[in-house]
């Protein structure tokens, strides 16, 4: 402004690890009371900007290439002790951290977890091709640990891999046993994302290989029976109930908004907030940690066949936003005839009619109403799960579209304009359909490979590449025989995984000629290439680039593909969200606080992370904003607004999502919107010191409302005495309209002796001393400035 003074953005101070004045996770060394990782515990800073004016892939292809990775493997393997620490660094972080401290510590996690799920890749590999070789033979052994349900279980560099086979017939298909290894992780990222202090959670990574899945987790300090507190190992003929863990397991129920409810057998029976398999260990360490969730989340009902209640499962998100809380062991044969089990049951049967007959037929209008524009970028299964709806029910979800094109009814909203339905239905449909054979092929290509191994027993690749390419071209060719495929097999195969499609004979008979029209329609060419295209994606085949030039060309033939054509059969792997979003808030925090030339391009890979922890967590308001502020940053405001409003859709309450929007409201000169978001985050939490500061600035210089500003000021402060930004803007406020002098030089001295070492606070105080007070004075804060800036540039490698 006119004296010179700049404003400290308290969006600074309120980022990723201090967002509301709070620390960034609470607990031991925190000032976030929580800590909750979905409420500010992974949010990156924003820098301070001036005030306003006012207006590897190892190949496992001989016993000799296995040994000498085992014999080459790191000595040094503690992984579960190394992320802790990691964990409870970042967790205590808060707002007045240094950039090159939270820089460090988000490094630190992302490194660690880079080593962890290249070691997993790397054993995961080996262990599923030697599945079916006699254990003698396998250069890693089984190991006998858990119980029956986790699968074949080995050992190898303090990781834990659980085979998911179906070994025992427990799940009726290996299939059914890979959907259980997902929910594993799934869980896990939910519960790690509840950042409950006291509780404690292992790595975790999952593979996909040749049709198998294998899940590798951290081995932990604990000690079977010996070390178990809560939950049961033998199928609840034993429970334990320690009362501590309780406590903290309800929380953790409060926030995913599960049950609790009674499990057990006959003679023992109690009242927990979890399945009755999960299990808390208290560690060597003395903490706690949580294993075997995979169930989690309450499943769908009926349950057909009756073990499906071990698989068909609720998605996360929907069980958070659901009306009611729901019991994990519904179903189950754990609460038959316990008390409460049959009202569980019923509230499981309510929340499956409403899935069905509620929430898909509205996220079927959301598709036909959305713009041409939008329908181009909106990706389908990402926005399908954060709505809470599971891949399974995409069938459903066709026959939605389908009716609503046809009689132009919606459950809430006007008819459309009929030529629009028309294209938006044809669309739709087509994405839908394309999705689904596409999943219908994976699973028989998966289906084929596993029987294939059984059969062969051999572990080398080039063999399970001719069997893929083989089936490919029995799919994708011009021939008698792939007609024959499409109608007796994969027609029934997809009215079979998609219910309640249900294929009339005409479309079984021309379903691939359909498929191949579902592409032209929409103008995107041969619909076989992009099936064909997204089946290489689920499968992670990687095809020579020469095949993609010609593939519009390519099924004509009877044999579009050769084995030469696949360069490589790639691990499919997925791992908890945070391994992602802790890389990309390192690229965040370091393309923030660089130049121009780097900025966009380290704001750029941040997007790329964000954008895959999103995949395996879609509704997680932390990422979401988080890629939001980069988005922003790099001037896509259109993008930054999409993901804001997601970040605030996932939780309409949460403070630190409506504040965020808020500021970005206000920078793009939203202002009515701004100011109502910003008294609803105040309204969510009355201690969100930055927001009052925001807030403040906003009356300021948005409203010109010097007095009312004034008081915000102030409370910013009193809810948080240590707020930089608050003492900073405040005492600008005063300097710059000559009021309170005494009072602006003692929130300046106060501001500089919180966070001695802030350039801007001392150019702040400089200016101030000089233009209104005395030189000397000004002399000696400038001295004092040039040192600030001459070790920042020493600590930080920053250009001042």
């Amino acid at each position: 402004n006119d004296h010179g003074l700049e404003r400290h953005d308290s969006s600074s101070s309120s980022g990723e690890g201090g967002e509301g004045g709070g620390g960034c996770g609470g607990g031991d060394g925190g000032d976030d009371e929580d800590g909750d990782y979905e409420t500010g515990t992974l949010d990156a800073p924003v820098p301070p900007h001036p005030l306003r004016t006012p207006g590897g892939c190892l190949s496992p292809r001989s016993s000799a290439l296995h040994s000498s990775i085992l014999s080459k493997a790191p000595q040094d393997c503690q992984w579960n002790a190394k992320f802790q620490l990691a964990v409870e660094r970042i967790r205590k972080l808060n707002p007045n951290t240094r950039l090159d401290e939270r820089q460090n510590a988000y490094l630190q996690l992302s490194r660690l977890s880079e080593d962890f799920v290249y070691t997993v890749h790397t054993y995961g590999r080996i262990i599923i091709s030697e599945v079916y070789l006699r254990d003698e033979d396998k250069l890693i052994k089984p190991t006998k640990v858990g119980g029956v349900a986790g699968g074949s279980k080995f050992e190898v560099q303090s990781i834990l891999f659980k085979f998911a086979v179906d070994t025992q017939g427990l799940y009726k298909g290996d299939q059914f046993a890979a959907k259980v290894a997902g929910h594993e992780l799934r869980s896990l990222t939910h519960l790690f994302n509840t950042w409950i202090a006291g509780l404690h959670w292992p790595m975790m990574t999952l593979v996909d290989y040749r049709g198998f899945r294998l899940i590798g987790i951290a081995k932990l300090p604990i000690d079977g029976n010996k070390s178990l507190v809560y939950g049961s190992s033998n199928a609840a003929r034993t429970i334990k109930k320690d009362p501590e863990v309780h406590q903290l397991l309800s929380q953790v129920a409060s926030r995913l908004n599960i049950k609790e409810h009674y499990a057990g057998r006959k003679r023992t029976s109690e009242s927990l907030f979890t399945p009755v398999d999960l299990e808390v260990h208290r560690g060597s360490d003395g903490k706690l940690y949580v294993l075997d969730f995979s169930r989690l989340f309450p499943p769908h009902s009926p349950p057909s066949p009756k073990v499906a209640y071990l698989y068909q499962l609720f998605r996360p998100e929907f069980v958070k936003a659901y009306h009611r809380p729901l019991s994990s062991d519904a179903y189950s044969m754990f609460t038959k005839n316990q008390p409460g089990f049959q009202s569980d049951n019923d509230d499981v049967v309510e929340a499956t009619r409403y899935l069905r007959c509620v929430l898909v037929p509205s996220f079927a209008e959301r598709l036909l109403r959305l713009s041409a524009s939008k329908r181009l970028i909106f990706p389908l299964i990402q926005y399908l799960h954060s709505a809470g709806i599971n891949c399974r029910l995409l069938g459903l979800l066709f026959v939605s579209v389908s009716q609503m094109e046809c009689t132009n009814k919606f459950p809430q909203g006007e008819a459309m304009d009929p030529q629009k339905l028309s294209i938006a239905g044809d669309y739709w449909r087509a994405v839908i359909m394309i999705e689904m054979m596409a999943r219908v092929i994976k699973d028989e290509i998966r289906h084929l490979l596993r029987t294939k191994m059984r059969e062969l027993c051999q572990p080398g690749e080039a063999v399970y590449r001719r069997v893929v390419i083989k089936q490919l071209n029995l799919i994708f060719g011009t021939n008698e025989e792939s007609e024959r495929h499409w109608k007796s097999t994969l027609g029934p195969a997809l009215e079979d995984k998609f219910s309640p499609i249900c294929l009339s004979k005409l479309d079984i008979h021309d379903l691939k000629a359909t498929v191949r029209q579902y592409g032209i329609t929409p103008g995107w060419g041969d619909g076989l290439v992009i099936l064909f295209r997204r089946v290489a994606l689920l499968m992670g085949l990687k095809f020579c680039d020469l095949l993609w030039d010609q593939a519009e060309s390519l099924f004509q033939y009877a044999m579009p593909f050769q084995e030469m054509d696949i360069e490589q059969m790639k691990e499919k792997l997925k791992n908890m969200n945070i391994v992602a979003h802790s890389e990309a808030v390192a690229y965040k925090l370091q393309g923030l606080s660089s130049t121009d030339v780097e900025r966009e391009r380290l704001l750029g890979k941040a997007i790329n992370m964000f954008e895959l922890a999103i995949k395996s967590n879609p509704s997680n308001k932390v990422t979401l904003r988080n890629v939001a502020d980069c988005y922003s940053a790099v001037g896509k405001d259109a993008r930054a607004l999409d993901y804001y409003g997601r970040a605030v859709e996932s939780d309409p309450h949460d403070t630190n999502s409506l504040f965020k929007y808020a500021m970005f409201l206000d920078k793009t000169g939203q202002s009515d919107q701004a100011e109502d978001h910003y008294l609803r985050s105040l309204e969510a939490d009355p201690y969100h010191s930055n927001c009052y500061c925001m807030y403040a600035d906003f009356l300021v210089f948005e409203r010109k409302n010097f007095a009312e500003a004034e008081k915000f000021y102030v409370r910013a402060i009193d809810t948080d005495p240590r707020n930089k930004s608050a003492y900073n803007n405040y005492a600008c406020l005063l300097a710059c309209f000559g009021q309170k002098l005494e009072l602006a030089d003692t929130l300046f001295h106060t501001n500089l002796s919180i966070v001695p070492e802030t350039p801007l606070q001392f150019l702040n105080y400089a200016t101030f001393i000089d233009k209104l007070r005395n030189g000397q004075s000004a002399f000696e804060s400038s001295k004092h400035l040039l040192e600030c800036y001459q070790r920042a540039m020493r600590d930080l490698r920053l250009s001042v």
